[in-house]
């Protein structure tokens, strides 16, 4: 169960960039595309375009918290709740 913490965070819903998810990851995006084409990588899902090899990626904002401990607001990271309350971020 959630703790009282958690359940005071909000999440936009707005699309996490891979380059950013690749940087708290520590991997290359190459990593997270892939993670997200086979979907061992829980944080959000990938869309073959019909009839490309191309790929649409949309990576939840909640999700990437739930499984990294990072909060992503807009251009900014935040390790966890309690730095997204103070408004602690790294860099």
């Amino acid at each position: 169960m959630n703790s009282m913490k958690e359940s005071l965070l909000s999440f936009s819903g707005a699309n996490v960039p891979i380059d950013e998810v690749a940087k708290i990851m520590k991997k290359d995006q190459q990593f997270i595309k892939i993670g997200l084409q086979e979907k061992w990588l829980p944080i959000g899902i990938a869309y073959q375009m019909n009839d490309t090899q191309e790929f649409s990626y949309y990576i939840s904002p909640k999700k990437l918290y739930e499984y990294t401990g990072y909060i992503y607001q807009g251009q900014s990271l935040v390790k966890n709740h309690l730095q997204a309350k103070y408004k602690i971020y790294e860099k």
